[in-house]
């Protein structure tokens, strides 16, 4: 899977369903940090394949907070094109891979890449490996986690099909590369890369500062969950735990740090429970601005300048 980079950089395809979206500005914020540094050394554009759900709740997906994007609307930086293709709930996800496939196929061919980087398994990367396979083009996929873990036959079987095909599979945990092997992916395709921290963002700071801000008690003991309010990520459970918790702990307090579905549920199941454990629910954390690059990191990459929009 060698690629000529002497005439000119590569051009890479990035195909993701993770990344910001005029209606949700937090989404995919790692690919996007990811994605304006590999610009430096590529040139790249990000294709988006968006399900776009009938406007009646019922009819829309229930394990995320579904917002339909602005297709005009564009992250500073990058280059993105969001691909919407129409889905329901359940009955359309053995097709979805297919339906992506359809509305990426044209804004890719037109990028012309050298390689395809998908970053989440099905139906997205099963829609990128179509589409390389049509262009000719290798592909390169990744797993942010729950995909490794599909829930569904199809899904498994979509899962299985991607990892076989693909020329290297990404993860970012040696335990997702035991899975990925188990779900087939040959061993000598798989590379682990670790997730990085910007230590300048996340860094040890003021406790009493954080406690203040928040409105928590300077003592007591705080259970902190940061992410998604949905089932899959066992939010019911730990509000179950800490009320029982908080019976033989009174200093006790639970903070959730995110948005989603189930917080209506949650709050009615506190005032239910009759407990009397604080829970606070913070809503969403904005992401700090962009910082410039490392100096360090700034010297290993070559004079040239920055593409993509500004």
């Amino acid at each position: 899977m060698a690629l000529d980079t002497t005439a000119r950089p590569p051009r890479i395809a990035v195909v993701t369903p993770n990344f910001p979206i005029s209606t949700d500005p937090y989404r995919g914020i790692p690919l996007y940090h990811t994605v304006a540094q590999l610009d430096r050394l590529a040139t790249v554009e990000v294709f988006v394949p968006l399900a776009v759900y009938p406007p009646v709740s019922w009819l829309q997906p229930m394990s995320y907070v579904y917002r339909r994007a602005d297709p005009a609307s564009q992250p500073a930086g990058v280059r993105v094109h969001y691909c919407e293709y129409s889905a329901l709930p359940r009955l359309t996800r053995p097709f979805n891979g297919r339906l992506a496939a359809n509305r990426l196929i044209g804004p890719v061919r037109a990028f012309q890449p050298d390689i395809i980087l998908a970053y989440w398994l099905y139906p997205e990367g099963y829609a990128a490996c179509l589409t390389a396979r049509k262009l000719g083009v290798p592909i390169v996929v990744g797993s942010r986690g729950t995909d490794l873990r599909p829930r569904t036959p199809f899904t498994t079987r979509g899962v299985r099909k991607v990892l076989a095909q693909a020329a290297g599979s990404l993860t970012v945990s040696s335990e997702l590369r035991q899975r990925a092997l188990e779900l087939g992916a040959p061993a000598d395709r798989i590379h682990v890369i670790l997730n990085g921290c910007d230590s300048s963002i996340f860094a040890l700071g003021s406790r009493t500062s954080a406690r203040h801000a928040l409105g928590l008690n300077p003592d007591s003991e705080i259970i902190l969950f940061a992410g998604h309010l949905i089932p899959v990520k066992g939010v019911k459970d730990l509000l179950a735990a800490a009320i029982s918790l908080a019976v033989r702990r009174p200093k006790l307090e639970l903070v959730f740090v995110g948005e989603g579905h189930q917080q209506a549920e949650l709050q009615a199941t506190l005032t239910q429970s009759g407990s009397t454990l604080p829970v606070h629910f913070t809503g969403s954390c904005p992401p700090p601005p962009r910082r410039p690059l490392d100096a360090r990191l700034q010297r290993l990459l070559p004079a040239q300048p920055q593409r993509g929009l500004p």
